[in-house]
């Protein structure tokens, strides 16, 4: 039971972050496929017909449309983690770094001018030494 959600815990972990680039692998996969099996019916085509006019056309075309497909998805992976949004901080941290008006007053002041901050543990032992 525990190997089972430890799997899907590190499967969830995966898929969000690399969802993107697996999509993206997955369509790029799916587009050579349609286009080696366009070129395969136009190699039937042709064949049936038996007019190889435009065959070494026919592989100009296939190796350039690989090649519009390898750098559309190199450029969207290039350019698409700048176009996502930043994740906003939390509200506390937002209210925590803005300055005080001069009329408030800083609760924790005298800790910021302390030289030295000291904890519980300081004190217990200061008293064990005496």
């Amino acid at each position: 039971m525990i190997k089972n959600i430890i799997q899907l815990t590190v499967l969830g972990v995966v898929w969000k972050r690399y969802k993107s680039v697996i999509i993206s692998t997955l369509l790029l996969f799916v587009y050579f496929w349609l286009i080696g099996m366009l070129h395969d019916d136009y190699l039937s085509y042709t064949e049936l017909n038996q007019d190889p006019a435009h065959l070494g056309l026919s592989y100009i075309v296939k190796w350039l449309a690989f090649f519009i497909g390898v750098m559309v998805y190199l450029l969207f992976h290039i350019f698409f983690p700048r176009l996502k949004k930043p994740r906003s901080t939390p509200t506390i941290q937002k209210e925590a770094s803005k300055p005080l008006n001069p009329t408030e007053t800083d609760p924790f002041a005298e800790i910021r001018q302390r030289k030295k901050l000291r904890s519980r543990a300081d004190f217990i032992i200061d008293k064990q030494k005496d």
